[in-house]
């Protein structure tokens, strides 16, 4: 009975050291293949040229895929997907993607409904993916790492959306990409350690999300912005270096942006920062602190300021007296936003410290005093305060505290460590008037505060300018063909382009009645006119509804008049030429590189065999100043087909927004409808 017992556990013995060995074995997987158990998996060969859906499938949790160097192509198949990691009907989590390189697939590698937890591993790693219209795409997915990738030629080359968190983007290489990273509807992700180059729009793109985190980045020589962001909540942006944008700023905040903080940040473009009004809550500069900053300084505070490579920004003028790094003026991006500490370089021999360098006082005389540094009133009081001289270690007497209405903390944890800084009142700028001749002139206070005024050119020599701020005049209710004057207060004439949509927007410069009133023409007929009784102020749109007779029903579609995204709320009440402060996109239509129909002709027609109903739906197509999108005007989709928009900018513009029925989505290059089963309206806006 013994023996028979001790045979029976001998048995068992050797299928769980059987079963163990079994389970650390790699298992030789080939593409295309699908991986349903948990395991290790290695792949044994290149596959090219796939024309499967997907090259491998991961359905399991607990999975590793080591691609051993090896690489697996597609055919460019809309909707095709090197590595899809997915269970349909369910979520999985621990699965690592590794040492693969991917080609010609429209997304390389695709994780969906991964629902990791903290302690989980889902990792993408050391892969090599070149040439799809996606690189790495999340989406409905948490706690994923992608780290240590080289993605090239891709439109996007990292997309995060749909509601993920958790997911750190860290050490990639991201270059010649249309964007190199896109976060869209997430929270909680991370980048660090990323270099992000010569990407055709964005480096860094953040939309509708929060707890976003970008630190040590290198991101530079982008066509567009390094970095936009737009309707986020409590972001963190520092250490990060954003440099040579070709148009633009090299850092866009827009759209409503809460709670940011934004230090230690090295701007190095010809235009560094876009800040708008409705933005708040935003820090441009950490309290004064002992540490190694962006520039190699020993304080740490606020950013740097500087400009194109050659060329001179802020932080290369602004005076340091004292050496230690930091601006004697505060940097004003506007009058909300305001970096209190800028960083400069410094030649005097201060070594700077380590950055976790603690300092405690000791006693009664080592223990700081804040110092409030605002701008915008004369200082109430003067307070001596004193800090050693340079090498000497003897105080010396200077002027710190200036009262205003605002305070910000510099507190140091000690005088020996680091000064007490004195700025002084930053001086404004005015807004721009136009000479007789027809320049912008400033009125600039100098030190003394005397009003010094310059051109924009000096002894035949071009003055750099602030750029004129413009509002803008938006017609609605135009016909196409229709061309619309405006009169300027010297009753000077400007005629825009014909107009073929029944929107116009034009920018003018903002706060000055330049333009005093205005007519549409119809074939050397004046159809309609009026006078602007409210003028725009910077940023605002003033809406005119203009009453034109309208061609025969057969010229243009019964909904074009008002184009999809006016919502009847917008023009209640407004009648003939009322004028109403409202915000609305910027749309113009220039007349070059157009391809819309015009009145009369036909709309461009796709055909669509894979349904026999014979339906056709509409899709009407506009493009603002700026742009152009193709095909444009009104398009017939037959009944379940698709069909792609291309959305491309002019020289020196970009994609500002993209609207498709009324709606705000991703700002891409393409767009694409698919199984079509109603009318749309797309909208491309460019600034």
């Amino acid at each position: 009975m013994s023996g028979k017992l001790f045979r029976y556990l001998g048995s068992l013995i050797l299928v769980i050291i059987v079963a163990v060995i079994a389970s650390g074995t790699a298992q030789p997987i080939t593409a295309p293949g699908v991986i349903t158990s948990p395991g290790v998996y290695e792949l044994t060969a290149d596959a090219r040229g796939i024309t499967d859906m997907y090259g491998i499938r991961i359905e399991a949790s607990d999975v590793v895929l080591d691609g051993q160097g090896h690489f697996i192509g597609g055919d460019q198949r809309d909707r095709s997907i090197g590595i899809y990691v997915n269970k349909f009907g369910g979520s999985i989590t621990n699965v690592t993607i590794k040492n693969l390189k991917l080609e010609d697939w429209n997304n390389g590698v695709s994780y969906q409904y991964v629902k990791g937890k903290e302690g989980d591993t889902n990792e993408i790693s050391n892969l090599d993916i070149l040439d799809c219209p996606t690189g790495i795409h999340i989406e409905y997915s948490d706690v994923v790492s992608i780290t240590d990738n080289l993605i090239r030629d891709c439109s996007k080359a990292i997309n995060i959306e749909q509601t993920s968190s958790k997911v750190t983007v860290d050490k990639n290489i991201l270059k010649n990409n249309g964007i190199g990273v896109i976060i869209m509807k997430t929270s909680d992700i991370t980048l660090h350690d990323n270099t992000i180059n010569t990407c055709d729009v964005y480096g860094v793109q953040v939309i509708d999300s929060s707890g976003f985190t970008i630190t040590r980045n290198g991101i530079s020589d982008n066509k567009y912005a390094a970095l936009q962001v737009e309707n986020t909540v409590n972001s963190v942006i520092t250490d990060n270096n954003f440099s040579k944008t070709t148009t633009g700023p090299v850092v866009v905040i827009g759209n409503g942006v809460i709670g940011a903080k934004i230090y230690n940040n090295y701007f190095g473009s010809l235009i560094n920062i876009s800040v708008d009004d409705i933005s708040s809550d935003i820090t441009w500069n950490s309290t004064l602190e002992v540490g190694v900053n962006i520039l190699g300084g020993p304080y740490k505070g606020g950013n740097y300021w500087g400009s194109a490579p050659g060329l001179s920004g802020f932080s290369d003028t602004v005076p340091d007296e004292d050496g230690y790094g930091i601006g004697d003026k505060p940097y004003e991006i506007n009058s909300y936003n305001i970096d209190y500490l800028p960083l400069t370089n410094t030649d005097k021999n201060y070594p700077a410290p380590e950055p976790e360098e603690e300092f405690t006082a000791e006693s009664e005389e080592e223990m700081v005093t804040d110092v409030n540094i605002t701008t915008g009133e004369e200082p109430v009081a003067d307070e001596i305060l004193e800090i050693p001289d340079d090498g000497t270690g003897q105080p010396e007497q200077i002027q710190g505290n200036e009262t205003t209405d605002e305070a910000v903390n510099t507190t140091t944890k000690s005088p020996q460590s680091a000064p007490v800084i004195s700025v002084q009142n930053e001086l404004k700028v005015e807004e721009p008037v136009i000479s007789d001749q027809g320049l912008e002139i400033f009125k600039v206070m100098d030190e003394n505060g005397t009003a010094d005024t310059k051109s924009s050119t000096e002894n035949g020599t071009p003055v750099a300018v602030p750029p004129a701020k413009n509002g803008y005049l938006f017609f609605s209710g135009l016909t196409p063909g229709n061309q619309v004057i405006l009169t300027t207060s010297t009753l000077q004439d400007v005629v825009l382009d014909s107009v073929m949509t029944s929107g116009l927007s034009v920018p003018v410069p903002a706060d000055l009645p330049l333009y005093t009133s205005w007519k549409v023409m119809d074939e050397n007929e004046t159809v309609a006119n009026g006078t602007i009784d409210r003028y725009p102020a910077e940023d605002e749109t003033v809406v005119i509804i203009v009453s034109v007779p309208q061609p025969a029903p057969s010229a243009i579609p019964d909904n074009s008049t008002v184009p999809d995204f006016y919502e009847p709320s917008d023009i209640s009440g407004i009648v003939n030429n009322t004028t109403l402060e409202v915000i609305l996109p910027e749309l113009s239509y220039p007349s070059e590189m157009k391809t819309t129909d015009k009145a009369g002709e036909s709309p461009i027609v796709i055909e669509n065999m894979s349904d026999n109903s014979g339906h056709r739906y509409t899709i009407i197509a506009y493009a603002g100043h700026g742009g152009a999108i193709f095909p444009e005007g009104m398009v017939e989709v037959m009944a379940g087909g698709d069909i792609t928009f291309i959305i491309t900018p002019y020289e020196n513009h970009k994609i500002d927004y993209l609207l498709v029925d009324g709606s705000n989505v991703s700002v891409s290059s393409e767009y694409q409808f698919v199984n079509i089963t109603k009318d749309h309206t797309i909208i491309a806006g460019f600034a």
